[in-house]
């Protein structure tokens, strides 16, 4: 990010509005509230925020979990039942092949 700021020569104002609007929320919280000054205060502190802060799952995280969960449950269930199916199947067509074979 400093390199390409560097490039287009940026203000140093907008090189920490690019960096503080690239960090992750939880982070940018962080880091907003030490109210640095400098590029590189700002730099000190998402590095301290990135050491100390431990990132909570996300909303997505926990839905992607439940659709995983649900997914082997509906997995489990048509499995369950293609093999309740497969079962009576035969047993229909050992009957069928019985009942052919006596009344042939």
């Amino acid at each position: 990010m400093l390199k390409r700021t560097k490039e287009c020569d940026a203000a140093d104002d907008m090189t920490r509005y690019a960096i503080v609007h690239g960090l992750r929320p939880e982070l940018r919280v962080y880091v907003l509230q030490q109210g640095p000054t400098s590029t590189a205060a700002l730099l000190e502190a998402a590095k301290i925020a990135e050491a100390t802060i431990v990132a909570a799952p996300t909303v997505s995280d926990e839905i992607l979990e439940a659709i995983r969960r649900l997914t082997a449950l509906l997995l489990a269930e048509t499995f369950n039942a293609l093999r309740d199916w497969t079962m009576h199947s035969l047993f229909f067509c050992l009957l069928l092949i019985i009942v052919l074979h006596v009344f042939a």
